[in-house]
């Protein structure tokens, strides 16, 4: 399902942006508060990125992703779900802070 590794690559992208903006915050600020978001940023960054590239590189999960056939289609509609309300509460987040 394309749905899957275009919403994963872009909640990367937005939360590269994320980390941008919240980590010039912190260096001007030095609050705990940027601090927390830049961290929290950092972590769904590294979890993102991975679930990005098992959709699109992996031999096998991208097989799965691609060819709808190999798999049922209840669990691709629960993970196209989740990572479709991922990117709309990252890209909410995104919209508040570039505001």
């Amino acid at each position: 399902m394309t749905l899957l590794r275009l919403s994963a690559t872009l909640s990367v992208v937005l939360l590269v942006g994320l980390i941008y903006v919240w980590g010039r915050n912190y260096l001007i600020f030095r609050s705990k508060h940027a601090i927390g978001l830049l961290v929290f940023a950092g972590i769904l960054l590294v979890q993102t990125t991975i679930t990005a590239y098992f959709y699109t590189f992996h031999p096998v999960v991208s097989g799965w992703v691609a060819n709808p056939e190999l798999v049922h289609p209840l669990p691709l509609l629960v993970m196209s779900s989740a990572q479709v309300l991922e990117l709309g509460g990252i890209a909410f987040i995104a919209w508040i802070s570039w505001d």
